[in-house]
């Protein structure tokens, strides 16, 4: 699909930009899905007193230090021919599913400069305050959802927005997880009762994603799902992409176990570099 690959290509310039903006600081760029050492985000100044009672008045901005704390990519879908119903129902799935879509992006196993005890702090930590995805439209008031809110303009209306994978160090495996999600949106197959997972679910799956076997079931059978929808759009690159996840997935694989293995064997704390490696610093 050319969005995606321009949506890439564009995301590749402005990593270029930063980097050589960097490189004048003295600086250079690193991924990491969670923090690797603060333990805490510490305002600098702290929080006065208007905005101590703004974030408790405002549930959205309660724990809006996490942003600081964890990174991960917000992936933007918009399909200009999709009723807002469909929108809705598309986010309630990904809202549903969240768990298992994040399994094989886990990237977050350090926390305080060791090893958390499991492949992902970030999950395992903002999965209790911040959404899996997002929905937009003109008319939200008339879907009492949390995760549906009022589009800021016309262009914006029917955007949906997947916020829960972690930050992966490789743009195939960033190019897979778009296509996974675009393919999941055009699906209209998967059924499901719709409710927001508990937090045991993320918390479980961050800590030993495939230890519960129906994991990798779930998986599959999304990633079959999103590459049927793909092709019957004739988006026949996109659903190629699956491929990698289907590998990794058959391997059981997460950018987490790669990290712990070059922890332990060098003590790197993050990736340094960006997702091109021709521009790492």
């Amino acid at each position: 699909m050319r969005g995606s690959l321009r949506a890439l290509d564009f995301l590749q310039i402005i990593e270029a930009q930063l980097s050589e903006r960097l490189k004048a600081c003295g600086l250079g760029l690193a991924i990491s899905a969670y923090h690797p050492v603060s333990p805490r985000y510490q305002f600098n100044p702290p929080l006065n007193a208007w905005e101590k009672a703004f974030r408790e008045e405002h549930a959205a901005f309660r724990h809006a230090d996490l942003v600081m704390q964890t990174c991960g990519p917000d992936i933007n879908i918009s399909v200009p021919e999709m009723s807002d119903a469909r929108v809705v129902h598309a986010v309630e799935k990904l809202t549903f599913f969240a768990p298992y879509l994040v399994a094989l992006s886990l990237n977050g196993p350090l926390e305080n400069g060791q090893l958390w005890g499991g492949l992902s702090r970030r999950t395992a930590l903002r999965s209790c305050h911040r959404p899996a995805c997002k929905g937009f439209l003109t008319n939200s008031a008339v879907y009492p959802h949390d995760f549906i809110y009022p589009a800021r303009n016309e262009g914006e209306h029917g955007r949906i927005e997947f916020k829960a994978f972690d930050a992966v160090p490789d743009p195939a495996l960033m190019g897979a997880f778009c296509a996974w999600i675009l393919g999941l949106v055009l699906d209209d197959t998967i059924s499901f009762n719709y409710s927001v997972q508990p937090d045991a679910r993320f918390n479980a799956i961050a800590r030993e994603p495939f230890a519960d076997l129906t994991v990798s079931t779930v998986v599959e059978t999304l990633l079959i799902a999103a590459r049927r929808a793909l092709e019957q759009h004739g988006l026949l690159n996109e659903a190629a992409r699956l491929q990698l996840l289907s590998e990794r997935l058959a391997n059981r694989m997460t950018p987490a176990d790669e990290m712990i293995t070059r922890f332990l064997v060098s003590g790197e704390l993050m990736h340094f570099g960006g997702l091109w490696p021709e521009q790492d610093a």
